[in-house]
């Protein structure tokens, strides 16, 4: 797992775009969680979100 630092560094390089299709990824995930017929449970929720964040690819540097 990525650290918070490094996570932190991958999601500030985002555009704005991408960052709203994160967002509401998160809150998709988390609304099937609440208002599902309980198949998808919160830890398949963490576990999705987790690899999600994870994929998000590091920018290389521009110098």
């Amino acid at each position: 797992m990525l650290s918070l630092e490094q996570m932190k560094k991958r999601i500030t390089e985002l555009d704005g775009s991408d960052a709203k299709s994160a967002l509401m990824i998160t809150y998709a995930n988390l609304q099937m969680v609440k208002t599902g017929n309980g198949k998808f449970t919160s830890e398949e929720c963490v576990n999705q979100l987790l690899n999600f964040f994870i994929s998000i690819p590091e920018t290389k540097d521009k110098s």
